[in-house]
């Protein structure tokens, strides 16, 4: 009987890496930051306005941005698409 192997779980920064590259986090966060995805800017993400409250950072192995809701106030953290990241790159 052959012993199955499984994959190996993907890290905490293995994710991004896959989808942005070799580009580094900061850089990353400071580009989007500069596209807009920054305290205070309103955005459209997943069908929902956001106002961000936080600047871009790493969480879960994706970049993220805390922000709250438009439509009932309610605040998150709102990961940030990968084909975004991937233009950021």
């Amino acid at each position: 009987m052959a012993a199955t192997q499984e994959a190996p779980a993907e890290t905490s920064g293995d994710s991004l890496r896959n989808s942005c590259g070799d580009t580094t986090v900061p850089l990353i966060c400071e580009r989007l930051k500069k596209m807009g995805y920054s305290v205070g800017r309103h955005i459209q993400l997943y069908g929902e306005q956001w106002e961000v409250v936080s600047d871009p950072f790493l969480h879960d192995g994706l970049i993220a941005v805390r922000a709250r809701s438009i439509r009932n106030a309610s605040e998150r953290v709102v990961h940030l698409p990968t084909t975004l990241l991937q233009r950021v790159r």
